[in-house]
């Protein structure tokens, strides 16, 4: 379902993709922030 999403989407605003790792490195680096 999620998947299906992301395609779409990609094919609308290829940068998309970009925002979600950009987004997904963030929560990464709050959660290792959260740690310390």
């Amino acid at each position: 379902m999620k998947n299906e999403y992301n395609e779409t989407d990609s094919k609308l605003n290829p940068t998309l993709e970009e925002g979600a790792s950009l987004r997904t490195k963030l929560e990464v680096s709050l959660m290792l922030l959260d740690e310390l």
